[in-house]
């Protein structure tokens, strides 16, 4: 089974599952972040916005004084573990 199958599958079990309001909730963020968030998101080979974060120490880091001193590779960590 092809990983869009198994999702199908999945999807339509959880809305088996799932109340009404539940699914009238899901549906409603599903349509906000079609129309509101994904026409923003940066697509491959695009440039970022000058940006600046704290690194794994705390520090604020900004995207611009990385790039002068050479091409920029950005990671993102999901959480503390």
């Amino acid at each position: 089974m092809t990983l869009e199958e198994r999702l199908i599958v999945r999807r339509t079990e959880s809305r088996r599952k799932a109340s009404a309001e539940r699914i009238t909730a899901l549906d409603n963020l599903t349509k906000f972040l079609r129309e509101n968030v994904i026409p923003k998101i940066i697509q491959p080979g695009a440039s970022l916005p000058g940006f600046a974060l704290s690194n794994a120490n705390g520090k604020v880091v900004k995207s611009d004084d990385l790039i002068a001193k050479g091409p920029l590779g950005v990671q993102f960590f999901r959480g503390h573990w």
